[in-house]
């Protein structure tokens, strides 16, 4: 079976002098994994490895884990469900434990480029790629259970613009925004209401994020925010993200303070996101919490 580790690979990995995103076509996950992962004595599977990412508590227990899919990922490349919990896993490292926005941008980067190899296991789209079209022109091939893979790939993307630019680097940039738009459109074909509304809050934020000169709409940001919310349920990502970045850019001091306790009280319910991303959520919503004096427990 041909290399799921071609030479063109898509990595969103750095900025040149002008703010425009470059694309770096000869990175290799593979290759990059070997120079970085530690040797362990684990005997490793994809149960273990779930039960390791179940337990993260601690900056240092996540980045264990990190090393350790990596390690699973050197001898088993083609392990889609462990590509797509790894890049899950990066993308909290960089947004929760990382201060340099170098260091963030490599690591989102890293993120999206394990986000296309998991892609890459779908055969149709896989061999898109391999005659030529790119990522967002392909992914149409790709299926509900790509839905992880798209999903962490935009939001890897999204923080890069949010965490990364200054407006006129997101006026260089807005094509990329763009691409990230016609990846959740095509996961909104498949289930709309997918992941508690995960993928209509991220619509949001492409909305939110761009000045309206080249197609923000915070009018329509809101309502996908909103509509999110309305179907959330036990998911917590949809609340954190209107109180952090809608309910404080209002200035509506109740509706983030109810947000934020939306999340709290859902600190001992099980499922939705993966557990690291939960204990994220409560534990900053309760920071943000403390600064209106407001007890959460």
């Amino acid at each position: 079976m041909k290399s799921l580790f071609p030479a063109h690979i898509l990595i969103f990995s750095c900025f040149m002098m002008t703010g425009c995103l470059s694309i770096e076509t000869n990175y290799s996950v593979s290759d990059g994994f070997r120079s970085m992962v530690s040797k362990d004595s684990l005997t490793l599977d994809e149960d273990a490895l779930e039960q390791i990412s179940a337990s993260i508590e601690t900056e240092a227990a996540l980045l264990r884990s990190i090393d350790l899919h990596k390690q699973f990922i050197l001898q088993n490349p083609h392990a889609r469900i462990i590509l797509d919990s790894l890049a899950n896993q990066i993308i909290l490292q960089s947004a929760a434990y990382t201060q340099s926005r170098t260091k963030k941008k490599k690591l989102f980067g890293e993120a999206m480029a394990i986000c296309a190899e998991s892609m890459r296991t779908q055969v149709a789209f896989r061999n898109r790629l391999d005659s030529g079209e790119k990522l967002w022109e392909a992914v149409d091939a790709l299926e509900a259970e790509n839905m992880d893979a798209m999903l962490f790939w935009v939001t890897a993307l999204l923080y890069t613009f949010k965490e990364g630019m200054v407006q006129p680097q997101q006026i260089i940039n807005s094509p990329w925004i763009k691409r990230a738009l016609v990846v959740l459109e095509h996961m909104e074909s498949i289930d709309r209401e997918w992941n508690g509304g995960a993928i209509l809050f991220s619509k949001s934020l492409v909305y939110h994020a761009i000045p309206e000169s080249i197609g923000g709409d915070p009018v329509l940001a809101r309502q996908l925010v909103d509509e999110a919310n309305a179907i959330s349920g036990d998911w917590m990502l949809s609340k954190w993200g209107r109180a952090k970045y809608f309910d404080s850019r209002n200035g509506d001091v109740e509706a983030m303070k109810s947000d934020l306790n939306a999340v709290v009280l859902l600190q001992d319910v099980q499922g939705g996101e993966a557990h690291y991303w939960r204990k994220y959520f409560v534990e900053d919503a309760k920071a943000l919490l403390s600064k209106f004096d407001v007890t959460s427990d």
